[in-house]
């Protein structure tokens, strides 16, 4: 059975006296099984004529899939090659698309760049996108149709594109769509050409730029994503952390799926839901996080039953870096308290206070440790050390290649 929408569950138990009774048995009303049943939706002959006739006047076709990971990514593929979607797609959405690198590719387009890539029609679902280029791009491309999928007849649209909302599973929707499907359609393959185009440019240029990078973050991870071994986990923290490997998803292997609490606008409980992701899985369970956000929950390391397939990688640049990156917080009098809320600590006690071997990198001679924490055994943690100004400059220089 699904029940929606999905999300989080609060149990109230209630506690109440005498605390310390005398192993009496309480008595307790009876239970109730409440079964709850979600029909699956069919999608009939007039919906079909009317998908037909939205795509027939929309030569430039977009499939844009936020946050999520129970895809079916082949049906997903198959969609998009058999009606003509180019395919876009964030870290954190757990698919196989063309194109991820949306923040590269979208900053900054000129008016001829912005015509050759606005979409005619947009099709999506998934929740929240990490790239903000990516949501102003289809704020301002405003295309004639789009269409958000969910099964969720609440409307959220940070895009401020939406024209119609199909309360349905993602999936049941795509299949159903190919079944129906007879023979082929007509769909401009130079759209689809730009993007590649854009791709493969942005692509070379990255790689370019990072082996010219100074030490800091960003080349750190871009060293570090490769070396993560396929079908393990990756449990971002937000601000820079998901940024960051947003930016560098062509570094993590198809077969790592990307986790990342976001929706909160906050940094809380990022280490404590990556230590339970790890207790609930064979698979290791890599936290990438920055270290005001693991100095916020270090006391999810407070367990008697820490797991050996955790991994922390903590970015160490003395405070909260994304305050530095976005307009607005450094010309406050208050920054470097309040808003950066510069510190001074390490990891490197606590590790040893929770028996996780403990690893570290401070200049470019990173190489071997690398190495030495990914194929350690044991749960562990790398803490990167880096000067907060230099990865600043760094980051919007690389914006501005």
């Amino acid at each position: 059975s699904v029940i929606s929408p999905k999300g989080p569950v609060h149990l109230n138990i209630p506690i109440r006296e005498p605390f310390y009774g005398n192993n009496e048995e309480s008595n307790f009303a009876k239970w109730r099984n409440v079964e709850f049943l979600s029909p699956k939706k069919v999608l009939d002959k007039e919906f079909f004529n009317k998908f037909l006739e939205v795509l027939n006047k929309s030569p430039k076709r977009l499939l844009v899939i936020g946050q999520g990971n129970n895809w079916d990514k082949k049906l997903i593929t198959l969609f998009a090659q058999k009606f003509g979607f180019v395919f876009v797609s964030d870290s954190i959405s757990n698919t196989e698309s063309d194109i991820k690198m949306h923040d590269f590719h979208l900053k900054s387009l000129d008016e001829i760049q912005a015509t050759a890539l606005n979409p005619d029609f947009v099709l999506s679902f998934g929740k929240s996108l990490i790239s903000k280029s990516l949501k102003l791009f289809l704020r301002n491309s405003k295309p004639a149709n789009h269409w958000q999928v969910q099964e969720n007849e609440r409307i959220i649209d940070p895009t401020l594109s939406i024209t119609r909302l199909i309360d349905m599973l993602p999936m049941d929707f795509l299949k159903q769509l190919i079944q129906k499907s007879q023979g082929n359609n007509v769909f401009d393959s130079n759209y689809n050409n730009v993007w590649q185009l854009k791709e493969e440019l942005t692509v070379k240029k990255l790689a370019t730029n990072i082996s010219k990078l100074p030490f800091g973050e960003f080349k750190i991870l871009a060293s570090l994503l490769p070396h993560i071994p396929e079908y393990s986990i990756i449990h971002s923290g937000n601000s820079m952390s998901i940024r960051y490997l947003n930016l560098l998803s062509l570094y993590i292997s198809k077969n790592v799926n990307v986790y990342c609490n976001r929706g909160t606008s906050g940094i809380d409980g990022s280490l404590s839901t990556a230590v339970g992701q790890a207790l609930k899985t064979d698979k290791t369970v890599f936290c990438i996080l920055g270290d005001v956000s693991f100095q916020y929950d270090k006391n999810a390391l407070w367990n008697t039953i820490l797991p050996d397939n955790l991994k922390i990688v903590i970015l160490n640049n003395a405070g909260g870096i994304i305050f530095r990156m976005i307009e607005g917080p450094k010309n406050q009098s208050t920054f470097s308290e309040f808003f950066q809320t510069k510190q001074p600590q390490n990891a490197e006690l606590l590790a040893q206070m929770h028996d996780l071997n403990y690893y570290k990198i401070t200049d470019d001679n990173n190489s071997v440790i690398i190495s030495q924490f990914i194929s350690d055994p044991q749960k562990s943690i790398l803490e990167i050390f880096s000067d907060a100004e230099k990865n600043e400059v760094i980051y919007k220089r690389l914006f501005e290649n």
